[in-house]
């Protein structure tokens, strides 16, 4: 009878560690399928900023990806309509400047990057400097500062996003809030069709990025 138990004991520990074997080996396979996961959703966007902005290089887009997961998560929001901001801003160049002096991906204005920068308690921020203005008024920086790095510039739009749809709620209202001011987002600019090309890029974004297979005709890598 005990030899009998003593069989029943050590098959239920032969068991336990069985099945804690499988549970681990299921935890590294979804682990690893949750990296490759990563990987490829980062090599998509690569290769669609590269097709947008065929001047992207290693050196300003290589860690972009991860960062736009990782903020675009961290602050709740869908990283494709990040991307459908910043294509509908700036055509996903990190230089450009705006009518109003506004940088970048995300086309911020140095003011409000400021006021994001201190929010974030981000002492390493640094401010576009030596702006002046062309004969049609337009603004030129001698140096664009933090905003003309994608990282940052993107790191510091998903944020002011984020202020805008907490006030408004996931809605056209809070896109326009973030394109005007929050002041003019809910008044009635019947020309005005910036909310709307947003979300026209950004179903065009999600049904892109939803594919399996990766295109055959990718467009060439950074430089």
């Amino acid at each position: 009878m005990r030899r009998n138990a003593l069989g029943i004991v050590a098959l239920a520990a032969l068991c336990i560690a069985s099945g804690a074997g499988i549970a681990a080996q299921v935890t590294a396979t979804s682990i690893t399928t949750a990296a490759s996961a990563r990987a490829d959703r980062e090599a998509r966007i690569l290769s669609w900023v590269v097709e947008r902005y065929p001047a992207a290089t290693v050196k300003d887009f290589l860690s972009f990806p991860a960062v736009l997961l990782d903020e675009s998560e961290r602050a709740g929001v869908d990283y494709r309509l990040i991307l459908a901001m910043a294509d509908k801003e700036s055509g996903m160049n990190p230089r450009a400047v705006g009518p109003a002096g506004e940088v970048g991906l995300l086309q911020l204005l140095p003011s409000t990057a400021a006021l994001v920068a201190k929010r974030l308690d981000d002492t390493s921020y640094e401010s576009p400097v030596g702006v002046s203005k062309d004969r049609d008024g337009r603004p030129h920086y001698s140096l664009l500062g933090s905003l003309a790095d994608p990282k940052v510039n993107v790191r510091y739009g998903i944020e002011y996003l984020r202020w805008q749809i907490e006030r408004f709620g996931m809605t056209p209202t809070a896109i326009r809030a973030y394109n005007r001011s929050p002041g003019r987002a809910s008044e009635a600019w019947p020309l005005d069709r910036y909310a709307e090309d947003v979300a026209l890029n950004y179903f065009a974004l999600v049904q892109r990025f939803d594919r399996r297979a990766a295109d055959a005709t990718a467009p060439p890598p950074l430089r």
